[in-house]
Formats: structure tokens, C-alpha cells, sequence
């Protein structure tokens, strides 16, 4: 019996803890890359000079 309890009470490595504290922050930097190309996707202005990207809420007005 006394072999068995020390699967039991193993402690996680810190290695571990690392891989998945890696893990989920290059999940979220995927996703919220993935979340900003679909939105500035409608921003996108396709011309003869080649692709730009038209923002409009960072345009400034000249005019006043």
C-alpha cells in the first residue's frame, strides 16, 4: 500500500505549469489575431497602386 500513495500525491512539475502558461498565451495571441484580420477585413481598399488599409475612424478631417 505504501508503494501506491506516492503516485498519488505527486506534485506537478514547474515545468509543466510553464508549457501551459506558454500554451495559452500563444492560444490567445492566435486568437485575437485571427479575431483582428476579420475585422479590419472590411477596411480593406483594394486600388490600382496595390492594398491599403482604409480606417475611417483614424482619418482626420481637413476641412474641420
Amino acid at each position: 500500500m505504501a508503494s501506491g500513495s506516492r503516485k498519488i500525491y505527486r506534485r506537478r512539475g514547474p515545468l509543466k505549469l510553464i508549457l501551459k502558461i506558454i500554451f495559452g498565451l500563444i492560444l490567445f495571441a492566435v486568437v485575437l489575431a485571427v479575431g483582428i484580420f476579420f475585422w479590419f477585413q472590411t477596411y480593406i481598399v483594394y486600388t490600382p497602386e496595390g492594398v491599403r488599409l482604409d480606417i475611417p475612424f483614424l482619418n482626420r478631417d481637413v476641412d474641420g
